[in-house]
């Protein structure tokens, strides 16, 4: 199974499209998929003046985006770790600090660092199909790439710490009640509330709506750099356990059973 990712360019609007093969598959994030990522964002940044905004979406209608593939996760260990967690930070606050908007399109299941993904887009749009998680407690990992410190900015702590000590998802309903997604509803008002969203954005000016997102971000964003060592060392302390070791394991050999 594997995950490209692709940018499509047609002026108002900029789209980073997760794909895989074979299809049906959820999408998931190795060292490769980052760096595509990477490209990606890049590649916007420099697109010209005529892309107003950027959906973030998978091609996959029952997937986002699920975070590490299977190989990623049994590459990972105590050493490897942090600049894992790193890499990710790096690269998902590139797409965060990107002038223009950015909007996370979710249909289907968003876990993990696919939910981190999300939250590093400005706002999330979502079918009503989505359900959204950090299920790392379950595996005895950390949310290692922003999710500990952007998911209490958008939800408050007190749901914040409900999601991330259970582990369970939350549907597109409690996600919209709970402040984490700006919109829901059936497939075809999704593509409308896109385009008219996409066609608000445009009309507005493009310097006044980037400095205005500087402007909230630096109210709003936490400490980068801090978060990014923080998530770092709470990862490689739950990866140094030999009960996340224990979890690790009964994963894999479910996994394999499969």
């Amino acid at each position: 199974m594997i995950t490209t990712v692709k940018i499509e360019l047609r002026a108002p609007v900029a789209r980073i499209i997760f794909s895989v093969d074979p299809p049906g598959k959820p999408p998931a994030v190795d060292y490769d998929v980052i760096d595509q990522l990477e490209e990606a964002v890049k590649g916007i940044a420099s697109a010209g003046p005529d892309i107003r905004l950027v959906l973030v979406e998978s091609s996959e209608p029952r997937y986002f985006v699920v975070g590490a593939n299977l190989k990623a996760l049994q590459q990972i260990d105590s050493q490897s770790i942090r600049p894992w967690v790193r890499r990710g930070h790096d690269v998902f606050n590139m797409l965060q600090e990107l002038e223009l908007p950015v909007i996370a399109v979710v249909r289907g299941f968003a876990g993990g660092g696919g939910l981190e993904l999300a939250l590093a887009c400005d706002f999330i749009y979502a079918a009503d199909n989505a359900r959204f998680a950090l299920p790392e407690a379950g595996l005895g990992l950390i949310p290692g790439w922003g999710g500990s410190h952007r998911l209490p900015l958008r939800i408050g702590a007190a749901r914040a710490k409900e999601m991330a000590f259970s582990a369970r998802p939350i549907d597109a309903a409690t996600a919209y009640d709970w402040g984490l997604i700006n919109w829901y509803g059936p497939e075809e008002e999704l593509q409308q509330k896109l385009e008219e969203i996409s066609a608000s954005i445009s009309a507005n000016s493009r310097i006044s709506v980037a400095m205005e997102k500087q402007l909230i971000n630096s109210a709003d964003s936490p400490d980068n750099p801090r978060m990014k060592f923080e998530e770092a060392a709470a990862s490689t302390a739950a990866m140094s356990s030999s009960d996340t070791s224990r979890r690790l394991e009964e994963f894999f050999e479910k996994r394999r059973k499969k």
